[in-house]
């Protein structure tokens, strides 16, 4: 009789780091549902279930989003909902020893019955709004949105690993390349490392000037191009950029990189912990002004929170909007087909590009407040 294959499947330590800090997440919905009033808290979504676990990912490393799993906590406990087809790889390799119970139905049955019925004679809120649940997603939001330090940590690795993944791409590229086989070169950088590529935007010349929002196509990379890539692992999110010319810039291309770096160091020393997000957008738009930008800035999303959603939030010129200690985000400046990027996390040093390597060039810029930024130059690889 051939042996069960799970005899040949390896025994995961005890990760006590990770078991505290899921114990402490679970200590912080207690307290949600002690202020509001309720007994337990559904969680549905994949974000929010990365976040809980510290690190699970109920998308098994994948791009699906229907993969039906759910954390039910009260005061005693916590719970997972799912399929049966879904719970062993779910135990044995994402949340393995850390404390959960399990209720699951066959996978042609609908969980939301079992929701209904878990739910039934409770007072319950949800990420969702499921069910009978009451929806409160964002007060749920302002759970997960501080990193914790295992979580940063995570983050931080991550940061080096997609750096890595882009700048080795553009240092192996050739003139004469498809956006699409570029693309691919990424993500199988990525993929080799653990890495989900979320998003991969690859823009040959000039083509950022007109579509902020380009993918990548069948068209050739002849003179220019810029790689962003946001990817995800172990449920968090990080974000970066990097440009490669094939020939000696020009002085067009010269300004325009001179005038985004220049954008760029003057609005981040103004992002600070509690900054309301309208002041910040009228400091952006004074800053512009003066760079002599005209409102190309205004065309795509100038900045957005990392986390465990792509994205958590963008930056928008809103009066309920504050910036939160402890926050990852990722700004980007672009005038013409230039793009400057910088990631870092609200209320630490704020020059600090978690995913800078020693092996890319870059280029100084001062703030008017005395602040020096390092921004990733255009790698130039004169063919």
């Amino acid at each position: 009789m051939p042996a069960d294959i799970s005899e040949n499947l390896p025994l995961f330590p005890l990760d006590k780091e990770r078991l505290a800090q899921v114990d402490r997440n679970h200590q912080a919905c207690v307290e949600l549902l002690d202020d509001l009033g309720y007994d337990c808290l559904l969680l549905s979504l994949p974000e929010n279930f990365s976040w809980f676990t510290c690190g699970g990912d109920s998308r098994f490393q994948s791009a699906l989003e229907h993969i039906q799993v759910a954390v039910f906590i009260s005061h005693k406990g916590r719970v997972i909902l799912t399929h049966g087809a879904v719970s062993p790889q779910l135990f044995d390799r994402e949340i393995a020893a850390l404390g959960f119970q399990l209720k699951e139905r066959r996978w042609r049955e609908p969980l939301e019955d079992l929701y209904d019925e878990i739910t039934r004679g409770r007072s319950v809120i949800s990420d969702s709004g499921v069910g009978r649940t009451r929806m409160m997603e964002e007060r749920i939001r302002q759970l997960r949105a501080e990193l914790s330090p295992i979580v940063e940590k995570n983050w931080r690795n991550l940061g080096a690993l997609a750096t890595y993944a882009v700048e080795a791409t553009c240092r192996n590229m050739s003139p004469n390349t498809s956006e699409a086989e570029i693309a691919g070169e990424v993500a199988h950088r990525a993929i080799k490392r653990g890495i989900v590529p979320v998003q991969i935007q690859v823009l040959a010349d000039g083509r950022l000037r007109r579509y902020r929002h380009w993918s990548y196509g069948n068209g050739v990379v002849e003179r220019q191009c810029t790689i962003n890539f946001v990817a995800r692992k172990k449920g968090i999110h990080y974000a970066v950029s990097r440009s490669v010319s094939f020939s000696q810039l020009g002085a067009r291309e010269q300004q325009e990189y001179q005038q985004a770096g220049e954008t760029l160091a003057a609005i981040l020393p103004l992002v600070q912990e509690g900054d309301c997000h309208q002041q910040v957008w009228q400091e952006l738009k004074n800053i512009c002004k003066e760079k002599k930008i005209d409102n190309q800035w205004r065309a795509a999303a100038f900045a957005w929170q990392l986390g465990f959603r792509h994205p958590e939030q963008v930056f928008k010129p809103r009066e309920d909007q504050f910036f939160i200690s402890h926050t990852p985000w990722h700004w980007q400046s672009v005038v013409g087909s230039t793009m400057i990027a910088h990631t870092f996390i609200v209320g630490r040093n704020i020059t600090e590009d978690y995913g800078k390597s020693d092996r890319w060039p870059i280029r100084e810029f001062t703030a008017s407040d005395g602040t020096c930024f390092q921004f990733p130059e255009i790698l130039e690889r004169i063919c």
